[in-house]
């Protein structure tokens, strides 16, 4: 099935069912499947596998803005730990 026909015959139809965007095409839900594996803390490597990258860069480098945010995220938590255990009473 070439990607012309798929999506005139497959994709299309769905999207437009569904109300998603013209914009919006099918590659991009590759994108958003990786996006939100990250965001819930899905290791990068087995993000990697699922999206069949053979080299781990590919990944790292595509997605890198995002592990910016699991950063910021992880220095939040870990304030708020460390904030939380100093309250504790000895």
């Amino acid at each position: 099935l070439r990607g012309s026909n798929f999506d005139r015959n497959v994709w299309y139809p769905i999207r437009d069912s569904v109300g998603i965007p013209d914009t919006f095409v099918f590659h991009d839900l590759r994108h958003t499947q990786a996006s939100l594996m990250l965001a819930a803390g899905v290791d990068l490597k087995v993000i990697q596998k699922r999206l069949g990258h053979a080299d781990f860069a590919t990944t790292a480098n595509t997605y890198s803005h995002l592990l910016q945010n699991a950063q910021n995220d992880a220095v939040d938590k870990l304030a708020a730990m460390m904030s939380k255990a100093r309250k504790k009473p000895t």
